[in-house]
């Protein structure tokens, strides 16, 4: 069949043959790049994002220790009262952070990871709360430690 065509048939059959493959493959580059894209914004929102957060978290709670360290060090009540301020403003941005990590969540493992984290921060706010009690109502240095 193909030796019986002519010359000008056989180079448009030919060239028709290889722009269906040519099209089929760009077809599939275009939907691959298009998954490639969804997955690449979904990777940035669940890992990118959520991991500034998780830094954001560590900053408030290390300001929190500095804080926590300072009360005790310092004799001067009022630069005291003002370190128990802003101890309460981290612990509010430690809930904020929280809050958008907590949308980014996708499996049950990092569901239950979260709820310890949220259950550790909660016990760790109670023990510097009752510190600060003690420390605002004039307890000993002695004692705090």
């Amino acid at each position: 069949m193909f030796n019986k065509m002519t010359i000008r048939t056989k180079l448009i059959s030919s060239f028709l043959i290889v722009a269906i493959i040519a099209g089929v493959i760009g077809a599939i580059g275009y939907n691959r790049i298009k998954l490639l894209d969804e997955r690449d914004t979904e990777l940035y929102e669940v890992i990118a994002v959520p991991l500034g957060t998780v830094a954001q978290l560590n900053e408030y709670f290390q300001r929190i220790r500095v804080e926590y360290r300072d009360v005790i060090i310092s004799d001067d009540i009022e630069f005291q009262k003002a370190q128990i301020d802003l101890m309460n403003t981290n612990f509010n941005g430690i809930d904020s952070c929280l809050k958008v990590y907590e949308a980014s969540i996708r499996t049950d493992n990092g569901r239950n990871l979260y709820e310890r984290t949220i259950a550790s921060k909660n016990n760790f706010q109670t023990a510097v709360n009752k510190f600060n009690q003690m420390a605002s109502s004039g307890v000993p240095k002695e004692e705090l430690i």
